[in-house]
C-alpha cells in the first residue's frame, strides 16, 4: 500500500502545488475553521480504525488539501508552477480543481479510503520539474501547516506525512 501512495502522492503534490497558486483560498497565517469528519466519531476511534477513517474522511481530506493547495500556491519562495522548468504548470481553476481531486484521491487510497488515485505515478508527473529537496521540505512544511490548521492530531499527522515522506525519492530529481 506504501508503494502505492508513493506512486499516487508526487503527482498529487505537483498538482497540489500548482492548483495553490491559483486557488489561494486562504492567506498563510489565517485561521482556519477546524473540519468535522464525515461520520466517524474520532473521540472513541479505535487501533482498527483505518488512517482514511481517523483523518474523517474525504470530507475532512479534501478541505486538508484546500487549504494546502492555497497555502502553497502563496509561497512567493516555492516555485509552485515550476516556472522555467521542462514540465511547467499552469494554474488554470481547471487544472487546479484536478489537482485538488488528484490529491484527495492519492490520500484517500493511501490512507485505506475507498478512492482510486488516476494520476500518472509520482516519477512521470514529477518528470522536468526540478524539484530540490528544499522545495519538497518546504511544501511538506505547508502540508502539516494545513493539517495542524485543521486540528488533525498528532499521531495521524505523523503516520500521514511518514506516507508523503515515501514519495521523495521518485519526485526529487535536482540537487
Amino acid at each position: 500500500m506504501i508503494r502505492s501512495f508513493a506512486r499516487l502522492c508526487v503527482p498529487a503534490l505537483s498538482v497540489i502545488a500548482a492548483l495553490a497558486l491559483a486557488a489561494c483560498q486562504a492567506q498563510d497565517g489565517e485561521p482556519v475553521d477546524q473540519i468535522e469528519p464525515d461520520t466517524v466519531d474520532t473521540a472513541t476511534a479505535g487501533p482498527e480504525q483505518s488512517l482514511y477513517d481517523r483523518l474523517g474522511g474525504e470530507t475532512a481530506i479534501a478541505s486538508v488539501v484546500d487549504t494546502f493547495v492555497a497555502r502553497a500556491a502563496a509561497d512567493a519562495e516555492l516555485n509552485f508552477t515550476r516556472q522555467g522548468t521542462a514540465n511547467e504548470w499552469e494554474a488554470t481553476p481547471e487544472n487546479v480543481d484536478l489537482l485538488k481531486e488528484r490529491l484527495v484521491q492519492f490520500v484517500g487510497q493511501a490512507t485505506g479510503g475507498p478512492q482510486v488515485y488516476e494520476g500518472e505515478d509520482m516519477g512521470a508527473a514529477h518528470e522536468g520539474m526540478a524539484i530540490t529537496d528544499a522545495e519538497f521540505d518546504r511544501l511538506g512544511g505547508h502540508f502539516q501547516g494545513s493539517l495542524d490548521a485543521h486540528a488533525v492530531p498528532a499521531a495521524e499527522q505523523d503516520e500521514l506525512l511518514a506516507i508523503v515522506e515515501t514519495t521523495r525519492g521518485a519526485i526529487v530529481t535536482a540537487p
